[in-house]
């Protein structure tokens, strides 16, 4: 008797699985509905509207250039649909933009952060004094009291020169790795920078010393043991620290050049 009666109390299985399945299939859809309807209200909503753009790490980069191209692209968008990827590309379009960083800040602002190339020398052209960088890339004017070399090269351009271009030759480019050498060392800044016509560097330290590199050859060995050349004979007069053969530098002591 026990177990007829339990035989006959107990629901079918498969009756019990149709109706889990059913309440699951509901409950999905209840969910996918709650989902659609959230992201209706964030995509439409006022309050994710893009109202305020914070730009940081603009030194070289026109600010207002940059303002001007962000709100084009993203103010008065909804913040979940604005592509950060377009913005980037945008900026990445600057001359003196080396990367971007675009971060949204709940509910209306996004942050961008700028990372600037940096420049090593000015060079001039036509009466006008411009930044470039290690790359030989035209940043931007070179403003007064920028303390970066002066580039003497035959190879500079005669004619006018213009941010984003890509200065030709080959001796500029190499006296500009001389320059980026020396940035990392107690040498910069450095006031000028000269290439001969056989491409032999020279630098001048900020306190005046001629330092002769020779053949853009192994030029980080050579302005690291002029630094420590000059280093190890700080406060002593020192005119000329030749390192064009790093097995035998030598120097010349007397008053530096001004």
């Amino acid at each position: 008797m026990r177990a007829k009666r339990r035989e006959f109390t107990s629901a079918p299985p498969r009756a019990r699985r149709r109706r889990v399945g059913g309440r699951c299939v509901l409950l999905s859809f209840l969910c996918l509905a709650t989902l659609a309807g959230v992201a209706a209200w964030a995509t439409t909503s006022d309050r994710f509207v893009v109202k305020q753009v914070i730009v940081r790490g603009t030194r070289l980069t026109d600010r207002t250039q940059v303002q001007e191209t962000l709100q084009d692209l993203v103010v008065g968008r909804n913040l979940w649909l604005v592509n950060a990827q377009t913005a980037v590309r945008a900026l990445r379009s600057f001359p003196t933009v080396a990367g971007v960083a675009v971060q949204r800040r709940w509910p209306d602002g996004l942050l961008v952060l700028i990372r600037e190339r940096e420049p090593v020398a000015v060079v001039e052209a036509e009466g006008e004094r411009w930044l470039v960088d290690p790359e030989s890339m035209v940043l931007a004017p070179a403003r007064q009291g920028e303390s970066y070399p002066l580039l003497s090269c035959a190879s500079l351009p005669q004619g006018r020169v213009c941010p984003g271009e890509r200065l030709p030759g080959e001796h500029l480019r190499q006296a500009l790795a001389a320059a980026a050498c020396a940035r990392a060392l107690e040498l910069w800044p450095l006031q000028r920078l000269e290439v001969d016509p056989q491409g032999g560097i020279t630098c001048l330290s900020k306190e005046g010393v001629e330092i002769r590199c020779g053949a853009p050859a192994r030029l980080d060995t050579k302005l690291r043991l002029a630094s420590a050349v000059l280093a190890s004979r700080r406060g002593q007069p020192v005119a000329v620290v030749d390192v064009a053969d790093p097995g035998n530098p030598f120097l010349r002591e007397g008053a530096a050049t001004p």
